[in-house]
């Protein structure tokens, strides 16, 4: 596998091989090219506001032009299928600007966490060979422009760097966003675009890990790995395009970039996006914006029942909390559905993609996880890049949609029992709160 190519990596690894054909026979890898959601959504509900942040809404019509006008910038600044393009952003539309526009000509983007400083940023940026760097022109006086420039010194393969709202004048090598998206780049390059039929097994996005034990790892995902996961929240819970989801954990992250932005439009509902953690401001997008459902850590819940001003919002519009990562109390979860009129439910990460581990019928004071990790380690130059392994079938024995009951609800002396009959190469990892 070969990030530097410029070619996109379609190529399945070894492990996947037994399974793909079974994925497609029952439908849960597609063959087809990758569709475009926003240009459906586009021609569908050409009105409908698509993204909130900030500076406001952006319509669906207005985001399949500004998607299609980028992706033709990039695409003549020489970006091709398999370039990275990485995203060093707050929760800001920009994000979801660049992201689209990637993978709509076959690149892949890479969200990386606005904290970030030169000598992690320099690892990531290296490890997954971007080609181009989108960062702010300062976040929380952070100057990430000179950052940005400092690294293009140092990596040779980083061409072009994106500024979102500089506050200086800009070297060579470096665009403001607003000034690229002013030039009508569709004009030369729109066909090419057009044109552009991305393989469901090609990589998508690289999601790094936190690094906590080790340098982090880029998980590799492809349409088909990444949402086969989505597509099984929207059978459980029965999303629809009326929906509206708050984005408040970072787009520079798993959760923000493809839970907020990719599941928002792949629904075709509206993506709110909240660039910095506040339990009140957030009670007022989701009155605001009549936000229904958002992910996050337990904490996020935890503020949110605690804001004294709650009650002055009508909060009816907001019925699914889904969180991982932590332990979740049977307390947590009965204060959510009391004060907030929603349920919290579990997920589970798997190479930080998610699936559903508990069904929001569930009792208010039961929470159940089901954690399954099946990824298979690669290297390339000396990162170990993971190529997220889904072993579909296998999960559908255990979890199955359109019942009450899975292995997440099974007693825990079951637990050890049901490790057995997992293949090897699965680690299974329960928890059970009562």
């Amino acid at each position: 596998m070969n990030l530097e190519s410029g070619a996109a990596v379609s190529a399945l690894p070894p492990h996947h091989q037994p399974f793909v054909q079974t994925y497609r026979q029952k439908g849960y890898w597609s063959e087809k090219p990758v569709p475009d959601f926003v240009a459906d959504a586009a021609r569908a509900r050409a009105d409908t506001v698509a993204v909130v942040d900030r500076k406001g809404g952006v319509s669906y019509r207005e985001l399949a032009e500004v998607v299609r006008r980028l992706a033709a910038g990039l695409w003549m600044l020489g970006a091709r299928p398999g370039d990275a393009v990485a995203i060093q952003l707050p929760n800001w539309r920009e994000f979801v600007f660049f992201q689209q526009a990637a993978v709509r000509i076959g690149a892949i983007y890479i969200p990386l966490l606005p904290q970030l400083r030169a000598g992690d940023l320099e690892y990531l940026l290296s490890a997954c060979r971007a080609k181009m760097l989108v960062v702010p022109g300062t976040f929380r006086n952070f100057d990430h422009v000179a950052m940005a420039m400092e690294l293009r010194a140092r990596l040779p393969g980083l061409l072009q760097v994106f500024v979102v709202d500089p506050v200086a004048p800009l070297s060579n090598g470096c665009a403001s966003v607003e000034e690229f998206l002013s030039q009508p780049w569709e004009s030369e390059a729109g066909a090419a675009v057009d044109d552009c039929a991305v393989s469901p097994d090609a990589v998508r996005t690289v999601l790094f890990t936190s690094g906590t034990e080790s340098r982090p790892k880029g998980v590799l995902h492809s349409y088909n790995t990444l949402f086969f996961g989505l597509h099984r929240h929207v059978d459980y819970f029965g999303f629809k395009s009326d929906d509206a989801v708050l984005t408040a954990s970072p787009v520079g992250h798993g959760t923000g970039a493809v839970n907020g932005s990719e599941f928002g439009l792949l629904i075709g509902g509206k993506v709110v996006l909240l660039d910095t953690w506040n339990a009140a401001a957030a009670t007022e997008l989701i009155a605001r914006e009549r936000c229904s459902f958002m992910w996050g850590a337990a904490t996020f819940f935890t503020d949110l029942i605690e804001v004294p001003e709650r009650s002055q919002y009508d909060l009816s519009s907001f019925r699914l909390a889904l969180t991982a990562g932590a332990p979740i109390s049977p307390g947590l979860v009965a204060a959510v559905c009391e004060k907030l009129g929603a349920r919290l439910v579990s997920w589970s990460t798997n190479c930080t993609c998610v699936l559903p581990a508990a069904r929001p019928g569930s009792s208010p004071t039961v929470v159940r996880t089901f954690v399954l990790v099946t990824s298979i380690p690669h290297t390339l130059r000396g990162l170990s890049i993971v190529r997220a392994s889904f072993t579909v079938a296998t999960w559908l024995q255990w979890i199955r949609p359109g019942t009450s009951e899975s292995l997440a609800g099974a007693r825990t002396s079951s637990f050890a029992a049901a490790r057995t009959s997992v293949p090897r190469k699965l680690r299974i990892c329960f928890s059970s709160i009562r």
